[in-house]
């Protein structure tokens, strides 16, 4: 069994949600604490998924100055931010942002799934020093099936 002390999950789904989960907030953070993670947080609720187009972090080909301002903050707090669900322009301008702003933590959340639906080449052209790569369990599950271990691997490996 893989030792877990203080290991911190940073990208969990539970319920309620718009999907089945195996377990709701509560549940996941007892599960995480019996095994030994770090972080006490209290369980936080779901929101609702909008039918909205969305909005761009990018005006113009540039980070927004709210986008800046963020990231700003993350790095004064020593907090770390993650891509979420934005296209490859918009992660290589925050990429672009994070080397500008001498910018330490910045996460590309799980590149294979649909949004933000990356190649192999964009991560390769994304993966630098302030980026971390966030690869998630739930991209190779049979529910979502974005992509699989092999794919995974050999990215890691490139």
């Amino acid at each position: 069994m893989i030792d877990l002390d203080g290991a911190y999950d940073l990208h969990v789904h539970s319920s309620p949600d718009l999907f089945p989960r195996i377990a709701d907030d509560r549940q996941m953070v007892a599960d995480a604490a019996a095994r030994g993670f770090g972080g006490g947080f209290a369980p936080q609720s779901s929101g609702l998924e909008t039918q909205s187009e969305g909005l761009s972090i990018l005006t113009g080909g540039r980070l927004i100055p709210e986008a800046r301002e963020v990231m700003a903050l993350v790095k004064q707090h020593g907090a770390a931010l993650a891509t979420g669900h934005v296209s490859f322009e918009e992660i290589a301008a925050l990429v672009a942002e994070a080397e500008a702003q001498g910018f330490r933590k910045l996460i590309l959340t799980h590149p294979y799934d649909r949004a933000p639906g990356l190649t192999l080449e964009q991560v390769r052209a994304l993966a630098r020093p302030p980026v971390r790569i966030e690869f998630v369990f739930c991209s190779i599950t049979p529910n979502w099936a974005f992509t699989d271990a092999p794919t995974i691997a050999h990215c890691i490996r490139r």
